[in-house]
């Protein structure tokens, strides 16, 4: 059985969910507790402890869940993000405007690496700068 069957069985199926054997509850307990939490996050806190019965856990939700819902709810099917094709990296300035930016700065070009790995082309913006004033 596949997340979106258990899923489906849990708020439109109540007699087959009977049927489901506490191993598949608890296979599908943490995503349960996940996709639970966004429209009950009270609740689904309380039941975030080691020692609770996994199983017991599902058929909470699968009894309180049908009594409001009689389909699958749209809050189940959050929208993810969609990748999108890497930006090109732009050319680095020059040699002598990250010289004198790091000297400036006091920086070394080790931390500008590190810099550049967390922000991306964002950390070139004030070198750039001020290569376009050198140029002129």
């Amino acid at each position: 059985m596949e997340l979106k069957d258990f899923i489906r069985i849990l708020f439109e199926k109540p007699e087959e969910y009977k049927n489901v054997r506490n191993t598949e509850k608890a296979k599908f307990f943490f995503m349960l507790q996940r996709f639970s939490s966004i429209q009950f996050p009270v609740q689904a806190q309380a039941f975030n402890h080691i020692k609770i019965s996994q199983a017991e856990v599902s058929d909470y939700w699968q009894q309180s869940m049908t009594k409001l819902y009689t389909k699958t709810p749209g809050w189940i099917y959050t929208k993810t993000k969609k990748v999108s094709e890497k930006k090109k990296k732009s050319e680095a300035p020059s040699d002598e405007a990250i010289e004198y930016y790091l000297e400036r700065t006091k920086m070394s070009k080790r931390e500008l690496n590190d810099a550049i790995k967390l922000f991306g082309d964002e950390a070139y913006d004030p070198i750039r700068k001020i290569e376009s004033i050198m140029k002129e």
